[in-house]
Formats: C-alpha cells, structure tokens, sequence
C-alpha cells in the first residue's frame, strides 16, 4: 500500500514536470517566433492619411528595414524620425500582424497663413509653418509676425475667435507676442494685444463691435477703449 502510495506521488511529480517543461517550451518558442523569426517579420508599410507629403518619402523616412520582426520595431523611433515634415501633427504607429505595419498620419491643420520668399506658407493652431502654396490660400486669414513668438501669439488669438468675428478679419498683424494687432473689414482697428485673457475680450469686443468706431483697444478687456 505505502509503495503504490509512493509510485502516485511519483507519477504526479513526473506529470507536473512535464506540464512545467512543456509550458515552458511552448513559451520559449512563441518569444522566439515573436521576437526573433522572420514568421512575424515586416513585409509591408502602408501609409493613411498623408496629403501633404507622399507615401513614399514617409516609408523611407520611416527607415523600417523589412523583415525586422513587429516586435522588436521602436513605434518611437519612427515618430521621431517623421517629425522631419513640419505638415504630420502626429504619427500612429500600428502593428497588423502577422507582417504589417501602418503609419496613420495626422496632418495639421491650417488657421492663418504667410507670405514668406514668394511663397504662401500654412500656419496651424500651434503657430508651426509648413507646406507653401503660390497662390493665397482661400479661407485662412493672412498673418504677418515678425517672430516666432508673435506667430504663435497670432495663432493663438485666431484660435479663440468665434465665426462671427473670423469672418469680420482681413489680416492680422504683430511685432511681438503682445502687440497682436486685427483689421477688420470697414477698415476697422482691433488691438488684441497678447493672447491671454482671450475669451473675454471676444466677448468685449462682441459687444463694442455694435458701436461705430474705426479703433477698438481690447487688450484691457476690464477697461476697453474705442475711437472713431
């Protein structure tokens, strides 16, 4: 009796090792098949959602050499490496397994734009400049800064206007980050001063545009001024 008892503990012993080395065998080979094989290796790079730049720069920019297991790829290393095209906003890198990666491109967004060496260029919501145009682009308001912190300034204010102002804007203007400077139709002043406190003075500035005048200081949206 105790020996058959003994031979069960045995049997139970040998199959709990089995179990352990088969379990470990298995997992050893799928990290190998994952991380190390070519079986999950990258054989195509598609590309969504770029206008701006071509499919083809962006994957050679990308430089993911094929058959580098999806794994072991630095999703990372290839959005720092497409950060060279000013127009991507951002990047998202996905893995299709078993061999597929996609780059997903969010381009900017234009709200202004400016005259720079003959060209038109796009200026997004962060004041970042990318892409030219020869022509005017239509629907973005013509900005001139004479910096880049008077860029972003600029961005910043457009960004907070209201449809109703936007559409009443033919150009914005600034020599620094608090001398943002708005011409409105009617050959209409708005000094804007800097970005900050910016919802108020739309809404001051809602309120003076009832009133007739060619100038509106809203810069001191508690102590707004006008002038005929």
């Amino acid at each position: 009796m105790v020996t058959e008892i003994g031979a069960l503990k045995r049997r139970r012993r040998i199959r709990q090792i089995l179990v352990t080395m088969t379990f470990a065998l298995a997992l050893s080979l799928g990290i190998y098949l994952v991380y190390f094989s070519e079986v999950f290796g990258l054989q195509k790079i598609s590309v969504q959602g770029s206008k701006i730049v071509g499919s083809a720069e962006i994957i050679r920019t990308a430089s993911i050499p094929l058959g580098t297991p999806l794994a072991q790829i630095n999703t990372d290393e290839v959005m720092k490496n497409l950060r060279v095209f000013p127009s991507i906003g951002n990047v998202e890198v996905r893995r299709v397994w078993p061999s597929e990666i996609v780059l997903a491109i969010t381009e900017r967004s234009p709200v202004a734009t400016m005259a720079m060496n003959g060209k038109w260029r796009f200026i997004d919501s962060s004041g970042i400049i990318y892409g030219e145009t020869s022509r005017i682009p239509e629907g973005l308001i013509p900005v001139t800064a004479e910096s880049a912190s008077a860029r972003i300034a600029v961005a910043k204010v457009i960004g907070s206007l209201p449809a109703s102002i936007k559409r009443q804007v033919l150009t914005i203007s600034a020599s620094s980050e608090d001398s943002v400077e708005l011409t409105l139709t009617g050959s209409r002043q708005v000094f804007w001063g800097s970005p900050n406190q910016s919802n108020r003075k739309v809404k001051v500035l809602s309120v003076l545009l009832n009133k007739r005048a060619s100038f509106y200081d809203v810069s001191a949206p508690n102590f707004p001024t006008t002038r005929k």
